[in-house]
């Protein structure tokens, strides 16, 4: 780091430690992060590129192994493969939607605007929500767009459906992109950003019961799936898409949803827990590595 960093970085916490002082003004944090989101959003609206090559992979995924392996496989009562795959699919995009959004921190760093960010008087921690609420307003669409082919998969969706749907898409931006901007706080250059991203998300994907069903996985498989994150995502996701629709009698089926521990079945509302956890972790370890000079 030069001089002229390390001065910025030590104005940074001089002003830090004065605000702390002086007081926390809410308006001017959430102000802040406001403003920092909309900036994220602009410059995906300028970058058409980003959006369509988000959607390749997840829909060449539904098309390979939903459309494709749907005869092969065959159905489970009222859910057919393609169908169970599709929330998947949805969680697919919307993690690598988010994560991805975060290389324009990095984007920043070596340009120097994020070191300017970091030395101006509000917190770091609306700077990272800042980012993140852009982050997740990109990937929340993007998820929400795919989940306008359940009609067209035959897909039974009610109102109530739909808002949990819609809500837990959300919740798996907001877990995405604060993964992404942890990762992003440690990588200081584009290219390794680009080489690590694969490493990253295609384990977490296919690791995660996107699809297949977890329970019939054999003994250290299923210990790593259900160490695996995401694994509670998708699975939120899919209880709620396909709860209109699966029967009693389906849930003996090969298409199944649920995580099991230790023979218990975690409740949903434990899953929503699980997954808001790990953000607030993520969000206190990039404020907190932010904090550090780079």
């Amino acid at each position: 780091m030069t001089v002229r960093e390390n001065d910025g970085v030590a104005d940074g916490r001089v002003g830090h430690d004065a605000r702390r002082t002086a007081g926390f003004d809410w308006v001017a944090e959430v102000r802040t992060a406001l403003m920092v989101a909309h900036r994220e959003l602009l410059r995906f609206v300028r970058a058409p590129g980003r959006l369509l090559s988000s959607f390749v992979l997840p829909l060449t995924f539904l098309a390979v192994f939903g459309l494709g392996l749907n005869r092969l496989v065959g159905s489970n009562g009222n859910v057919e493969f393609v169908q169970f795959i599709l929330p998947g699919v949805v969680a697919m995009i919307v993690l690598m939607s988010g994560i991805g959004s975060c290389v324009l921190v990095i984007w920043d760093r070596e340009f120097g605007f994020l070191r300017e960010m970091l030395v101006a008087p509000p917190h770091r921690v609306s700077l990272v929500i800042g980012r993140m609420a852009g982050g997740t307003a990109i990937a929340s669409m993007q998820g929400i767009a795919i989940l306008l082919l359940t009609p067209i998969l035959g897909v039974k969706l009610e109102l109530l459906t739909v808002v949990a749907t819609i809500a837990i898409v959300i919740l798996i931006a907001v877990a995405g992109t604060a993964a992404g901007m942890f990762l992003a706080s440690w990588i200081k250059r584009m290219e390794s950003f680009s080489a690590i991203m694969p490493l990253v998300m295609m384990p977490t994907m296919f690791l995660s019961g996107a699809f297949f069903p977890i329970q019939t996985l054999p003994g250290w498989l299923a210990v790593v799936v259900h160490l695996n994150p995401l694994t509670y995502g998708v699975d939120l996701l899919r209880r709620v898409v396909l709860s209109a629709q699966v029967s009693a009698a389906d849930s003996h089926g090969p298409f199944t949803s649920g995580v099991a521990l230790f023979g218990y079945e975690l409740p949903i509302l434990v899953e929503v827990g699980f997954v808001v956890a790990l953000i607030v972790v993520f969000v206190a370890l990039t404020a907190r590595r932010f904090g550090k000079p780079t």
